[in-house]
């Protein structure tokens, strides 16, 4: 599972990355802390969905990926090239010709330095979800039921606490963690320029 979502966001996020360094198209859109994101980085994850999402959605999507990679430090959270590199062995056994197309494209370092990133988005994420949002709280429950009532799905209606966590669990932390990101761009320095 860890590794389809790796595959698909580095897909999606580092496509045709190899040519844009070559063409010099390296506008730098917005900065989270240290971290540049690229005019062709929303372009090429927009290219790949075929423009059925909004611009402006990939580059908040991709601030809050970084927003995520920032708290690592703070819970103290690291990958070894040994988890890197199992990884990658994973892939290759997996996914060989993605594996190689991406090596092709992007060169093997930075190739492994998204998968890196991915691999601490995850991991961060997993770290919150398991020791910080409270999946039982009242109010986690109340919160994500208002909010799947919002969006018209009613089915959610009587449902009780203990049924939404069964029944929808992994959308509902899904929506907790969002919550959490949310709350976690206050705390790094975020630039969009333009």
């Amino acid at each position: 599972m860890l590794l389809g979502i790796i595959i698909s966001v580095f897909i999606m996020k580092h496509i045709y990355y190899k040519e844009h360094i070559q063409d010099g198209s390296k506008q730098i859109i917005a900065t989270v802390n240290d971290y540049n994101i690229y005019q062709s980085d929303v372009d090429n994850i927009y290219n790949q969905l075929e423009g059925d999402v909004q611009k402006e959605k990939i580059l908040q999507d991709i601030i809050d990926e970084y927003v995520v990679i920032e708290q690592a430090e703070e819970y103290e959270i690291e990958v070894t090239e040994e988890e890197v590199q199992d990884l990658i062995t994973q892939f290759q056994k997996e996914q060989n010709l993605v594996y190689q197309k991406g090596v092709e494209i992007y060169g093997k370092e930075s190739f492994e330095d998204s998968l890196k990133e991915q691999m601490i988005y995850e991991k961060v994420k997993l770290t919150v979800l398991e020791n910080e949002l409270n999946l039982n709280e009242r109010k986690n429950i109340e919160d994500f039921k208002e909010f799947v009532l919002q969006s018209g799905d009613d089915t959610i209606k009587d449902m009780s606490p203990e049924e939404i966590i069964s029944n929808r669990k992994e959308e509902m932390e899904n929506y907790i963690f969002d919550q959490w990101v949310i709350q976690k761009r206050s705390e790094v320095e975020i630039q969009k320029k333009k």
